[in-house]
């Protein structure tokens, strides 16, 4: 929460403790050491607000601000002070945008201030919003969240508002906001930037596509966008993205089987040689001692003469699991 002392404020260094209004009231006008004074406390409140509004997330200004309005207006009236000594304004960029397009486009204002947009076209569809209410075309919110329906507007402007720790949020909702090929313009002060490029590349990826740069007397840089259409965004979702689909799987499948098929005739194989090995069509014996016995027994010298398991001595018990896992060669 942004907090400030009360009594220390616009009249806080005149002499006495006594305020501007103390002054005017007695017919006695501020000495110019006073006035330097007030504007310096004045120039110190809004470069507070302006790093608390940078740095804090939306939520957290939204709930400030709603909780003391008058943080608003003390912020806004340190930015009129701003804006007179600054080369270029964009807001008059942005007018002159609005200006040229066609009248039954809709236009959302994010971050808006005191919707100097909104007062100087009445006509037209624009919707303004920021913090606080400050007159009757603003609507207040949280700007990562506003209250439009999908795919409303055809433009959304962001004139020095992208300010806040979530500011990538604000994009995404205008992205939600906005018509497909819909177009989204951004001005911001360009020492804020270390690498526009990577800015330009960040924004593109939530589905928009740059179309304009344009930097100001070396002061403020301009951004355009045109919205991705969702069906070229999302080709997954295509009907031939899913036909394509469904025939990979069903090549995956039979592949698989034709490997199982495979295998099970390999061991197939594997099992007869070894029943031919030790001296038995039928049934593959419990150990290989006990079939050597038994081809004593009968006379029959072939398995232990001609053929012999690799690395399984004639006294050792091999058990049937195991015989498919074995290697064999001839002597």
């Amino acid at each position: 929460m942004l907090n400030f002392r009360r009594g220390r404020g616009r009249g806080a260094a005149a002499a006495g403790g006594r305020s501007h209004k103390d002054h005017e009231s007695k017919g006695n006008p501020l000495s110019s050491f006073q006035r330097q004074a007030q504007e310096r406390l004045k120039g110190g409140r809004f470069r507070h607000l302006n790093e608390k509004l940078y740095t804090d997330s939306s939520a957290e200004s939204f709930m400030a601000f709603q909780q003391d309005p008058s943080l608003f207006d003390k912020y806004h009236d340190g930015y009129r002070r701003q804006v007179l000594q600054w080369p270029i304004n964009p807001l008059d960029k942005m007018m002159e945008y609005v200006r040229k397009l066609p009248a039954h486009y809709t236009v959302g204002d994010f971050g808006c201030g005191e919707a100097k947009i909104a007062q100087t076209f009445p006509d037209r569809s624009i919707h303004s919003f920021d913090l606080v209410a400050a007159n009757p075309h603003i609507t207040a919110c949280n700007i990562a969240h506003v209250p439009l329906a999908d795919g409303s507007l055809d433009v959304a402007i962001f004139c020095l508002s992208l300010m806040g720790s979530d500011w990538p949020s604000f994009i995404r909702e205008a992205y939600r906001c906005l018509k497909d090929k819909g177009v989204l313009r951004i001005a911001e002060v360009l020492s804020r930037f270390q690498d526009v490029d990577k800015f330009v590349e960040s924004i593109e990826t939530i589905g928009f596509r740059c179309t304009h740069r344009e930097v100001l007397n070396s002061f403020f840089i301009l951004l355009a966008f045109r919205k991705a259409s969702t069906d070229r965004r999302l080709p997954q979702h295509s009907a031939k993205g899913q036909q394509s689909a469904t025939k990979s799987k069903k090549k995956r499948k039979q592949h698989q089987q034709q490997r199982s098929e495979s295998t099970d005739g390999h061991e197939d194989k594997r099992l007869r040689i070894m029943q031919r090995l030790i001296g038995k069509k039928r049934s593959v014996p419990d150990d290989v001692a006990a079939a050597g016995e038994s081809a004593a027994e009968r006379g029959s010298s072939r398995v232990s003469k001609k053929r012999k398991v690799v690395g399984v001595s004639e006294s050792q018990g091999v058990d049937a699991s195991l015989l498919g896992h074995c290697k064999y060669k001839k002597r």
